[in-house]
């Protein structure tokens, strides 16, 4: 097992490839007293804004300049890119590297873990509809795996300190646990646009439909969260 330094709030961090679940994810580990030591994007305009709201941060496109600064290193953009954005940094044995990937098994980061680091999944269970959606992290579920029980047991505590709490997930139930995340999410998203087409006959557009349906639709939301299936 590799060395981690003490983990705590005053780890410096790091979140690469930070698009909306990462930028939320900076800002909330930020607003919620962590120390963000480098965030990193591709695009110029976004990198602006990140240093406008994180300003004690360093961003830059360069995920190697970010990882250099960290201790702990959130890989926060799309699954299809993690094992590569992985593959591309030069890990040291004291770090701890952290995919944010629902579906992802931990050999998504092989190369940081041959590389001595220690490895970990933290998967937020919400949707980031912007960059700006850190209270979206306000009481949600963090699918949590890590064979490190000090890096699992800080991912624990920051769930808590995000407003959120944790569970254990393993590798082989990744499959099962994001098909779960689509049906209540993409599925509902997918079902809510077709029930606005039908609207069409009464001579009311899609937009406005799914305006009017709004209602039902958190209605139907809050009875389940209050009276169960």
């Amino acid at each position: 097992m590799s060395p981690l330094p003490a983990l705590n709030k005053e780890s410096p961090i790091a979140v690469l490839a930070a698009g909306r679940l990462g930028s939320s994810l900076a800002i909330a580990l930020d607003k919620a007293g962590y120390i963000v030591a480098g965030i990193t994007s591709r695009q110029s305009t976004h990198r602006e804004w990140l240093s406008s709201r994180i300003t004690n941060a360093i961003v830059v496109e360069n995920v190697q300049t970010a990882a250099n600064v960290a201790n702990i290193v959130f890989i926060t953009g799309p699954d299809a890119y993690i094992e590569e954005i992985c593959s591309g940094v030069k890990w040291r044995s004291h770090q701890a590297v952290v995919h944010c990937a629902g579906v992802l098994p931990l050999t998504a980061l092989n190369r940081a873990r041959v590389a001595g680091a220690e490895t970990a999944g933290f998967h937020p269970l919400q949707t980031f509809p912007t960059n700006d959606s850190f209270d979206c992290l306000q009481d949600v579920s963090f699918a949590i795996e890590s064979p490190n029980p000090e890096l699992f047991s800080w991912l624990r505590v920051l769930a808590e300190d995000l407003g959120g709490s944790a569970f254990l997930i393993e590798s082989s139930q990744r499959a099962a646990y994001h098909a779960s995340a689509v049906m209540a999410c993409g599925l509902l998203a997918g079902l809510s646009g077709l029930s606005a087409e039908m609207w069409k006959p009464l001579g009311i557009e899609r937009a406005e439909a799914l305006r009017r349906l709004i209602p039902l639709l958190r209605a139907t939301v809050d009875a389940l969260d209050e009276k169960g299936l």
